[in-house]
């Protein structure tokens, strides 16, 4: 027979799951955003132009699937503390923000290759 205690049991189980469920999909939304809003903002890891950055767009651009047809904004990576979204992230790293594409990519030049390559949410500031 079931009584509401078994009834109370089942839903504190159910609602238990969902939270444990739920929890880390926003705790890793949560950082994925803080990480953006670090790059956006931050002067210390300021966007690279001229020769750097095309050279490092060329570099990259040799991978599969990095977009071909938009030009990423190029961002030097001096304090990886809060870019943890991104993986193992080290100072002197780039990231090349694909915003069309919604495609950040983490490249290390000194081993010549690609450490990661995330999808985000990048908001265009200059979009209404």
């Amino acid at each position: 027979m079931i009584t509401s205690e078994k009834i109370t049991s089942a839903f504190f189980i159910i609602i238990c799951v969902a939270i444990l469920t739920i929890a880390p999909i926003f705790y890793a939304y949560f950082l994925e955003q803080r990480a953006i809003n670090t790059l956006k903002t931050s002067t210390i890891n300021s966007a690279i132009t001229g020769d750097i950055a095309s050279r490092i767009i060329k570099e990259v651009a040799r991978a599969e699937k990095i977009p071909k047809n938009e030009t990423p904004t190029v961002v030097l990576v001096t304090d990886p503390t809060t870019l943890t979204p991104f993986g193992q992230i080290m100072p002197g790293d780039y990231i090349l923000l694909y915003h069309q594409s919604n495609l950040a990519v983490v490249y290390d030049e000194i081993s010549e290759r690609i450490i990661n390559a995330v999808p985000v949410n990048i908001k265009n500031p200059n979009a209404k």
